[in-house]
Parts: structure tokens; C-alpha cells; sequence
């Protein structure tokens, strides 16, 4: 849920730093993000990207969503080090502002959130939900118990009563 909630946020705010740009680029939020409209433009396919992720994909293989924690901890490590960097020595601030990397860790965020959530569903089949329905009783009063009790003798006994 929460990281719906992100992606739908970025994406607002790409889509209004976009119209923004095209609109008034001497506007004064440009003086902490930036106003140039290729980037503008990136920013935006990246939070379209996003929505992308986490609406549009179902299903995703490991490897996969190893992949999305990897790239949203890079980008993570990458907006770090971005906002990090001294501002004066820094060649490309003309073109990527201290507000663009709180956007890449932001959407580093979640799409590391994106391949944990994944990971972590489990898929119940309907023939799984079938099967249980026509379990008979001992199996289902052994699935109750817990780990503790069926190493002794008292689970052994519930089970066979």
C-alpha cells in the first residue's frame, strides 16, 4: 500500500516539475530541482516506470525482484552521495539538483519496497483452497498444533483422540 502512495506521488510531482518546466522555466523551485526539460523528461519516464512496477506486474521471477532491491538500493546510494557532494565542486549541478536526488532515493525507495513486497506474497491456488475444504479432521487438528507439541508425546496423543 505504501508504496502505491509513493508511486502515485511521484508521479505528480514529475508530471507538475515537467509542466512546470515546459511552462516557466524561471521559476524559483528550479533554483533546488532542475529546470532542464531532457531531465524533466527522464524524471518522468523513471516515476512512469514506477507506476508501471508496482500497478502493472503480477507475478515476478526471483531473480527479478532481486533485481528491483538491488537497483533501488543503488539508487538510494546514489542520491546519498548526490546530496553529499559539495555543491561548488560539483561539475553537473547545472543539471541535477539537490531536490532530483531526493527523487531518485525516493523512488530507490520504492522499488527496493517494490521487490520485498513481491518476494513476500503468497499465492494460494484455488485447488490448494479446495483441498483444504476435504482435509479430514486429524490433519487439520494437526496443522493447529504447534511445533512444541508435536515433538512430544501430548501432540501424538491430541491427534489420535
Amino acid at each position: 500500500m505504501i508504496t502505491k502512495l509513493i508511486g502515485i506521488t511521484s508521479f505528480a510531482l514529475a508530471v507538475f516539475l515537467y509542466l512546470l518546466a515546459i511552462n516557466s522555466p524561471n521559476d524559483l523551485i528550479f533554483y533546488i530541482v532542475s529546470g532542464n526539460l531532457i531531465f524533466a523528461i527522464c524524471r518522468l519516464l523513471l516515476a512512469a516506470g514506477l507506476l508501471v512496477i508496482i500497478f502493472g506486474i503480477p507475478k515476478l521471477d526471483n531473480r527479478i525482484k532481486t533485481a528491483f532491491i538491488f537497483t533501488g538500493l543503488a539508487m538510494i546510494v546514489f542520491g546519498i552521495l548526490g546530496l553529499l557532494t559539495n555543491v561548488g565542486v560539483y561539475a553537473f549541478y547545472e543539471y541535477i539538483k539537490p531536490l532530483d536526488f531526493m527523487t531518485f532515493m525516493q523512488i530507490g525507495a520504492a522499488i527496493s519496497l517494490v521487490g520485498i513486497e513481491k518476494s513476500n506474497k503468497v499465492e494460494i491456488s484455488s485447488a490448494s483452497v479446495a483441498a483444504s475444504k476435504t482435509k479430514p479432521a486429524f490433519i487439520t487438528r494437526l496443522l493447529s498444533l504447534p511445533t512444541s507439541a508435536l515433538r512430544s508425546n501430548k501432540g501424538v496423543k491430541y491427534v489420535l483422540r
